[in-house]
């Protein structure tokens, strides 16, 4: 664990540089820090005041009476270098920088003054927060230091959760307020700001040393340590702790709004989706769901299976539930005869027992813990999920009904939210709570579908590039390159631009098909320009054929190497399989149905590199009807799936080996059949850079 974070989100003093008694933020976080009852020394410093609120304050931070654990510098811009080092010089644990004007707003000097404040702090090992930060929060300790306007009057109770926020006014704005209404359980609250040095990867790092923290909420407007980041969110797996994350930038809208905030630049959103499913996140669509994802996250009792108890007060409700919870991919099973029998004898002929079940007013009384017992003892259910309202009595009815299950079991409160009594009740009970139906059903498949165990270690022997030319190869090339990486391809001739007659003499026909290729790695699309011919069958095809594409590639005025001649492939499947190195995610791979389907419908699936064979798989599940097709829909033939599996596993531990140098990698397309299968086509481009080298 990081004893400086540490340090700072456990301080035994604070010093506000910048306190007063105004309505400023050195005002408001006095007041914050003293309505939560912080237990802690609080000195305030500023020269122009001899006391605010009542505590003696101090002209600089060397004149505190005892070391400072955490420095919250509230003061203009330019002053914020002079005060870092006076911390640093003071052995002050690590420094909250509230104040704002840095890069976010300044361009020009913004940068350097991070750059210089970094500096001081480093020759110490001092840390910083922010700047342009809104606070921290530890609510066991009630250490709320944060500037809020107003803190909220309920208590948070320290549960099994953290958030951390680039966001500052989101994270102690909106997120804060679902919290409280949903009760959720946090212990921390980090706001990260510009991250001059510690980033949103150090706090969620620090939560994952804290075994009291089970469940991470991250609201992301940019990822600046992504390596880092997919190693944090492996050892997650790893511990068995979850991660929910909210992203900004689905659209260009957000990706805009993004990069003027205080984080880095937004990326890919495609890409973070991906990485999101590869490991193990679950992807938040906004606020709401961000904190009841937590709520659920953090629970002792997670979800193990998909056969659900469904009850409400009303066959509208416990209906629709059912139905959105079907879609969803759970199961709702009909309770055996001997449940809905002994259910029937409280129910008195009103509702239904079948599951999904109308418990009518019953929903709400005592004999509801019996219903529910009875379904544990005849049947076998994975979890429960109630659908109501009502007065703290009724709803203490209910929870003592989830409680005897032993089982996850969720809450989805259909009243008015000022229906105070109940719903307040629902709240002190920590039961995870929800306020749409429709809402609950898509979040719960997220959680169920989460990957819960990391995939295996992808392979690390492959062939490593030495003193390869840059830019693109050509076919001949391309295809060499598979060869030595053992992706199967054709088998193939290679002859010079005006061959003699010998030179293809060599190709035996034998019953065999051939198709010919202009060879240049300046000509990526050969078809366009009339540089392929298929089905050549005897030698008289093949001369017609040289000479075609022969005088394709002089009107091309390209650089033309020779034709590529190469036995035509048994049926099947062509997919395309590509790989490009991103500037911000390093290399990414894709693969999907070839052909229209490709560009036309999209049918893909990305993932990062480097990715396990098991990742591999689930991409494949992700095409749509791709695996239905695979396993000979309709009686087409079955598809050698393993084979497929196994060339992209080779194609990705390849370019993760040689990532400084492989710029580009695509096959299109590449044939999966019965047994095996080929690469047709082979594009590569190697980094000009990083290749020359």
């Amino acid at each position: 664990m990081d004893q400086s974070i540490s340090r700072m989100l456990n301080p035994k003093s604070i010093a506000v540089i910048g306190a007063n008694e105004k309505g400023s933020y050195g005002g408001r976080m006095m007041r914050n820090l003293m309505a939560k009852k912080y237990q802690g020394k609080i000195y305030p410093v500023n020269p122009g005041h001899d006391s605010v609120y009542g505590y003696q304050c101090y002209p600089s931070i060397g004149e505190c009476p005892a070391q400072v654990d955490l420095a919250i510098i509230i003061v203009k811009a330019e002053f914020v270098e002079d005060i870092v080092r006076q911390c640093s010089e003071c052995g002050v644990g690590g420094c909250l920088i509230i104040t704002a004007g840095f890069r976010e707003l300044d361009p020009i000097n913004g940068p350097e003054r991070e750059r210089k404040i970094k500096k001081i702090a480093d020759a110490t090992k001092m840390r910083l927060i922010g700047p342009n930060c809104l606070g921290i929060a530890n609510t066991e300790l009630s250490m709320w230091a944060c500037s809020l306007t107003t803190l909220p009057q309920n208590d948070i109770e320290p549960g099994k959760a953290a958030l951390i926020s680039q966001s500052g006014a989101a994270g102690f704005g909106p997120l804060l307020n679902m919290a409280l209404d949903r009760n959720l359980g946090l212990r921390y609250i980090c706001t990260t700001g510009n991250e001059t040095d510690i980033t949103m990867c150090d706090f969620l790092e620090y939560m994952l040393d804290d075994e009291r923290i089970h469940a991470i909420g991250l609201l992301i407007e940019g990822l600046k340590e992504v390596e880092r980041f997919k190693k944090l969110a492996e050892r997650a797996l790893q511990l068995g702790k979850r991660i929910a994350a909210l992203k900004l930038g689905e659209s260009e809208v957000g990706s805009r709004a993004a990069a003027s905030h205080t984080a880095s630049m937004t990326g890919n959103m495609e890409l973070f989706n991906a990485l999101t499913r590869q490991y193990g996140i679950i992807k938040a669509e906004d606020y709401d769901e961000l904190i009841e994802l937590m709520n659920i996250l953090q629970q002792d009792r997670q979800p193990q299976g998909k056969r659900l108890a469904v009850f409400a007060h009303s066959g509208g409700i416990s209906g629709l539930l059912g139905d959105l919870l079907c879609k969803h991919g759970f199961e709702i099973p009909v309770t055996s005869q001997k449940t809905q029998d002994e259910i029937n004898v409280f129910l008195k002929g009103f509702g239904s027992p079948r599951n999904p079940m109308d418990m009518s007013t019953y929903m709400r009384r005592p004999c509801i813990v019996d219903i529910v017992n009875s379904i544990e003892t005849n049947d076998h259910m994975d979890g429960y999920v109630f659908a109501t309202n009502g007065d703290a009595e009724a709803m203490n009815n209910v929870n003592k009904a989830g409680l005897c299950t032993g089982k996850p079991y969720y809450y989805i409160w259909t009243g008015r939210l000022n229906d105070e009594d109940g719903l307040n009740f629902i709240r002190s009970t920590h039961m995870p709570i929800s306020f749409g139906i429709q809402r609950f059903a898509g979040m719960l498949e997220k959680v169920y579908k989460a990957k819960k165990e990391p995939d295996e270690s992808p392979g690390a022997q492959t062939l490593l590039l030495k003193d390869q030319k840059a830019g693109f190869l050509n076919e001949a090339e391309a295809k060499g390159l598979l060869d030595a990486v053992h992706v199967p391809s054709p088998s193939r001739y290679v002859l010079p631009l005006n061959p003699e007659l010998k030179d293809m003499k060599q190709i035996c026909f034998d019953e065999k098909q051939y198709v010919a290729k202009i060879i240049s790695a300046e000509i990526l699309h050969k078809s366009d320009m009339g540089g392929v011919v298929l089905g050549i069958k005897n030698e008289e095809e093949l001369q017609h054929a040289v000479e075609t594409i022969t005088e394709a590639g002089r009107r091309s005025g390209k650089n033309c190497e020779g034709i590529l001649v190469e036995e035509m492939c048994h049926d099947g499947l062509d997919m395309v399989l590509g790989i490009r190195k991103d500037d911000f995610y390093g290399p990414v791979v894709m693969i999907g149905l070839g052909g229209i389907y490709t560009e036309l419908f999209k049918m893909i699936s990305i993932r990062l590199i480097p990715v396990s064979r098991e990742e591999i798989r689930r991409m494949m599940e992700e095409i749509p009807g791709f695996m239905k097709m695979a396993a000979g829909y309709r009686g087409q033939m079955k598809l050698d799936i393993d084979a497929l599996v196994e060339t992209v596993s080779q194609i990705c531990n390849f370019v993760h080996a040689n990532q400084d140098s492989v710029k580009l990698l695509e096959i299109n397309p590449l044939r999966v059949m019965k047994h095996g299968v080929c690469a047709l086509d082979c594009v590569v481009e190697l980094d000009a850079k990083e290749a020359a080298k």
